[in-house]
């Protein structure tokens, strides 16, 4: 009996590290919800001078679903972690 109950304890642990893993994505996107991802670099001779244009693309994760991240890893760390 003792033997089933570690068995399905370690088969717990990876959910509270995913917890962990949600957890600290929804913390870090209620503290900074915008992030850049590198774009295009163009450039262009105009005359004699080069011109170079980047853009960028921005994302901004909503507060809610931040907040939904943080708890549903607690939820996966409390279900990871929970004897018996």
């Amino acid at each position: 009996m003792m033997a089933i109950k570690r068995e399905t304890s370690r088969r717990r642990r990876p959910l509270a590290a995913v917890g962990m893993l949600f957890a600290v994505l929804g913390a870090a996107a209620l503290v900074h919800p915008r992030f850049f991802m590198p774009g295009e670099k163009n450039e262009v001779q105009v005359g004699g001078q080069k011109v170079i244009m980047e853009t960028r693309q921005v994302f901004v994760v909503p507060r809610l679903l931040s907040a939904c991240f943080v708890v549903a890893g607690g939820a996966l760390i409390y279900i990871g972690l929970r004897r018996g």
